[in-house]
């Protein structure tokens, strides 16, 4: 979309200025819930984009704790066109701990033609 400005004084135009809007893409995450078997040693996350540029990922404690449950990881995750891209939580094997945890997953700080899409907060379950 484009959109152009004159600046006119009685009949005569002094200047036109047209502005360009870029498109914008969103970024997602493909699921707001994502699971993962705590004998591997890696949760793969999905994160979807209909543009280009980057976005942070970071984790945060749900009913996991990093550390004892997996590895605390924060990223900038880059998209050079409408692509999916793969990101690895390390997992920690703990035998003492039993029953499912949680771990918060956030997107944030979209650049470039990038927009968080509605999915910007997911959940893994281990």
């Amino acid at each position: 979309m484009t959109n152009t400005f004159r600046l006119w004084l009685g009949a005569l135009c002094l200047a036109a200025i047209t502005s360009v809007n870029a498109q914008t893409g969103t970024v997602a995450f493909t699921s707001i819930s994502f699971d993962a078997d705590s004998t591997n040693a890696l949760a793969a996350l999905t994160l979807t984009a209909t543009g280009s540029g980057t976005v942070a990922f970071a984790t945060a404690d749900g009913t996991a704790i990093a550390g004892a449950d997996y590895q605390t990881t924060a990223l900038t995750v880059p998209f050079t066109s409408a692509s999916t891209q793969t990101v690895y939580i390390p997992l920690l094997t703990t035998a003492s701990t039993t029953g499912s945890r949680t771990v918060n997953l956030a997107l944030s700080n979209p650049t470039g033609a990038l927009q968080l899409g509605s999915a910007s907060n997911a959940v893994l379950t281990i």
